[in-house]
Order: structure tokens, then sequence, then C-alpha cells
């Protein structure tokens, strides 16, 4: 779950995939989970609201823009917040995290580049 903290740019995501790389066995698998980016913007965006906020009593996510940069799979923030887990300050308010979405067919590129 922390695989989309590496997507803050190329240097830390190329890093991590040699790790993974270096450290697995020949014919081994990795196998990862993270957000899927595609659905969390869609999801935002389909909400009706104007703030590109969704939220329930539980959690809320926060796009800090209308529209991300086509050219640009790094560095791409949301912010995010769960209760009792993240985000949370030590007098209970709630407080955003950045977060990186990942961009699956560049994710999936580079760590077939890298023999993953």
């Amino acid at each position: 779950m922390a695989i989309h903290y590496f997507f803050e740019s190329e240097h830390k995501l190329k890093m991590y995939l040699k790790n993974v790389s270096d450290r697995l066995r020949p014919g081994g698998y990795f196998i990862g989970t993270t957000i899927d980016s595609d659905e969390l913007v869609y999801r935002v965006r389909s909400s009706g609201r104007n703030d590109n906020t969704i939220q329930n009593d539980f959690l809320k996510v926060v796009l800090p823009q209308d529209s991300f940069p086509k050219d640009q799979v790094f560095g791409l923030k949301y912010y995010f917040y769960l209760r009792e887990a993240i985000g949370k300050s030590n007098q209970s308010q709630e407080r955003l995290v950045d977060e990186f979405l990942v961009i699956f067919p560049v994710l999936i590129k580079m760590a077939n580049d890298d023999g993953i």
C-alpha cells in the first residue's frame, strides 16, 4: 500500500523498482496493491461537488486541481484523510495527507524495464 509514494518522482520510482528487482528471485512474483487512480479521479469528478472533494464519516479525498497535464506522470498529488488512521493529529482533528496518483501504464512499463 505504499507504492504510490514513489510516484512523487521518476527517480524515487526507479530506485524502488531497482530494489524490488535486485531482491526478486528469478521466476519470482511481485505483488502489490495501491489505489486505482483512474477510479479515484472519476469518483471525485462525478460526485457532483464543485470543490473536487469526496467524503463521508470515515474518509476525505481532495483533488488539488480540476485537471492534470497529460504529459506529467509523477508528482500528481491528491490529499487524503482516513479517520483514526491517516491524517489524525494529536487533537483528533482532520489533517489531510499528501498522496500521489499512480499511473498504471507507467508503473507496468518501468517494472517490465527492470525485469519485474
